[in-house]
């Protein structure tokens, strides 16, 4: 005689089929969303599974149960999932990078967020300028874009090579350069 697993579900034990009425599914279409979660995973959860197995998931940020389609991936976690949506996620990452580029601005600047040469001071048209045009050699040896991990790489040393220009002034300065080299 055959005996049915029976799996833990808002804290009572109920068999697969119990377990698929009350989340309105199909029982096959349960063993289908299950088998796609490690079962250490699938067995154990109290809340939130019944939400994953319907394809959906609360995202805390904008505060809305969204597809699972709107999340990225992060292997670290158990759903595979990460705890905000892909765009809640970016607004994040944006805002991180902007509040590091404006510490390393004013780090950079002497506490003036301003062109050193002609003292435009709109943050978004301002970048940290390797004094001695040697930032290609340290561009090489990080191996990463600019952005965050080079804002934390400036903010976590004290340098006297760095300074603030505007792009226009940056570009006439590499162009200068550029010509000097000829």
């Amino acid at each position: 005689m055959r005996t049915a697993n029976l799996i833990e579900f808002n804290g009572k034990k109920q068999g697969v089929a119990q377990w698929a009425e009350e989340l309105g599914i199909t029982p096959n279409a349960l063993y289908l969303r299950l088998k796609k979660m490690p079962p250490e995973v699938a067995l154990t959860w109290k809340k939130p599974l019944p939400a994953i197995l319907l394809g959906e998931k609360y995202c805390p940020k904008c505060d809305r149960m969204l597809p699972i389609s709107e999340y990225g991936k992060n292997r670290a976690t158990t759903t595979s999932l990460p705890a905000y949506c892909k765009k809640c996620s970016a607004k994040h990452q944006r805002d991180y990078r902007t509040k590091l580029k404006m510490e390393c601005l004013t780090k950079y600047s002497n506490s003036t967020v301003k062109c050193a040469h002609c003292g435009y001071d709109d943050p978004r048209a301002l970048v940290i300028d390797h004094i001695n045009n040697d930032g290609y050699k340290e561009r090489e040896t990080i191996k990463t874009n600019w952005g965050t991990r080079t804002y934390l790489a400036y903010l976590s040393e004290d340098r006297d090579d760095l300074q603030v220009l505007c792009c226009n002034c940056n570009w006439i300065k590499h162009i200068e350069n550029t010509e000097r080299l000829k």
